[in-house]
């Protein structure tokens, strides 16, 4: 399950994971590790990690977030903002928006 911190979400181990060809008792899934080095030759990309290995201990380290259990839940937080917008500005919103938010919003055909 993800978990939310301020407006970040969480990072927890998932695919594609990356090692070092020569090196596969450590993988990383954190593309942002200082040690991550894919696409650099000799780094490998899979959607599973190498039998046997580990996480590195940064990419462990940005998954270890806490979790704040007396965060407000992301339903309350989009009320709260939602309840900020002034009524005059709800009322500029198409009455078909949620039926053809891809037609606003990429300019497909309408449903």
């Amino acid at each position: 399950m993800n978990a939310f911190i301020g407006d970040f979400m969480m990072s927890r181990p998932s695919a594609p994971y990356y090692y070092k060809e020569n090196r596969s008792d450590v993988y990383h899934w954190e593309t942002s590790c200082s040690t991550n080095q894919y696409p650099a030759p000799g780094w490998i990309k899979r959607n599973t990690p190498p039998a046997g290995s580990e996480q590195c201990n940064e990419c462990k380290a940005k998954g270890d977030l806490p979790f704040d259990a007396t965060a407000p839940a992301i339903e309350d937080v989009l009320a709260d903002l939602a309840h900020e917008i002034p009524e005059e500005d709800w009322k500029r919103l198409p009455p078909d928006l949620t039926d053809n938010l891809d037609h606003y919003l990429y300019g497909t055909p309408k449903q």
